[in-house]
């Protein structure tokens, strides 16, 4: 098994398409969060370090929020030994339209 010399569990990794989705990860999200990036010619990842403090569905409505501005579909991310789709996120009116009419 490979030693990456760090904890995969304490970590949020978003995986991206792009060089440029990755800055804009940076440029969002490292003011605030601890953590590394990766980039090379076929693969871009963001991290973010979690602790016990951590808000994890704040970070993922954020990181929707982000997907929907740079126009992305969705994206993956790992969290707790998982692989998770993130899809970017509706408008809010779109949304509560859609929740009204499903009630």
């Amino acid at each position: 098994m490979d030693d990456f010399g760090f904890e995969l569990d304490d970590v949020v990794i978003f995986e991206l398409p792009t060089f440029d989705d990755l800055e804009a990860f940076c440029d969002r999200f490292r003011p605030d969060w601890e953590g590394w990036s990766h980039a090379d010619e076929e693969v871009w990842l963001f991290a973010a370090r979690l602790d016990a403090d951590t808000d994890v569905a704040a970070l993922l409505r954020e990181a929707e929020e982000l997907v929907a501005e740079l126009s992305l579909a969705a994206i993956r991310y790992y969290l707790d030994g998982r692989v998770y789709v993130l899809e970017a996120a509706r408008p809010r009116r779109t949304a509560d339209l859609a929740r009204s009419s499903s009630g």
